[in-house]
């Protein structure tokens, strides 16, 4: 089994988002049961370029001791609704990044003395940082490909007519261009959680698949009820995934604490 990981490992396979049953074979024995997961679809990072929607379904194995899978190649996402904010460290080297956030720190108040005017201090930051990235930072992917394009027409330009402006014109462009494809790596990395890596002087190729293969795992399509049945509408997964978690955060009825006023007393007393 060692030698099978490692070998699926170099040819750059992984198991595809799939749905149904975790465990693809059986043995059919009522004396001795036994089921297994032998059966995978596997794929590779363009397959997931090409597909990224694309899910497997393992469904029942009827005659057969093994289950069929069926690879729906665009399968409809659930709609995200509000994204939630998330901090890039790439905003740091913004020039506008700390007088932004110091402007926006000040017009919420001086001083925070509890957490809700911390919280509402920390809000007001947001909305500046968010603006502050979709102005400079925003498909981050098309910025690189438009400065590397103006960068290639520039040296052209310059080869055949030497000038000093288009030498200097040349120097800010290609600074511009290595300042974009650091902030796209960066983004990417981010992106696919990879905290540390040397394979070259950027490594965005890499990051961008790591990063595709964690969306295309991670994308919730399907919600599998305590029934056995699966539901796919997106409007129905979100209220399922609501209800569920007002259930355990929000119940209507609130448990009666069985510790009395001297246990907790007492227990307080212990931390001294």
């Amino acid at each position: 089994m060692v030698e099978l990981r490692d070998f699926l490992f170099d040819l750059g396979v992984e198991d595809m988002r799939f749905q149904g049953n975790s465990r693809t074979w059986t043995n059919k024995c009522p004396q001795n049961p036994v089921t297994k997961k032998l059966d995978r679809a596997m794929v590779n990072t363009n397959w997931i370029r090409a597909f990224p929607n694309s899910i497997a379904t393992v469904l029942p194995h009827e005659f057969s001791d093994h289950s069929p899978c069926v690879i729906n190649l665009a399968y409809p996402l659930p709609a995200s609704g509000t994204k939630p904010f998330k901090f890039f460290n790439h905003l740091t080297s913004h020039p506008k990044f700390l007088s932004s956030t110091e402007a926006a720190w000040t017009l919420a108040g001086s001083t925070a003395s509890d957490l809700s005017l911390l919280g509402c201090k920390l809000k007001n930051i947001k909305r500046p940082l968010k603006t502050l990235h979709k102005e400079s930072f925003s498909d981050i992917q098309k910025r690189v490909c438009e400065a590397n394009s103006l960068l290639k027409l520039v040296q052209v330009q310059a080869i055949a007519n030497p000038t000093t402006d288009l030498f200097n014109e040349e120097r800010e462009l290609q600074e511009k261009y290595y300042f974009l494809r650091g902030i796209e790596e960066s983004f990417f990395q981010k992106k696919s959680r990879v905290n540390w890596l040397r394979l070259g002087d950027h490594n965005t190729p890499f990051y961008q698949s790591i990063a595709a293969a964690r969306a295309s795992q991670n994308s919730i399509r399907s919600i599998s009820l305590l029934d056995g049945s699966v539901i796919t509408d997106p409007d129905l997964i979100s209220s399922t995934a609501i209800s569920h978690f007002e259930a355990i955060l929000a119940p209507e009825l609130l448990p009666t604490i069985t510790a009395s006023y001297n246990w907790l007393q007492a227990l307080h007393s212990l931390s001294y």
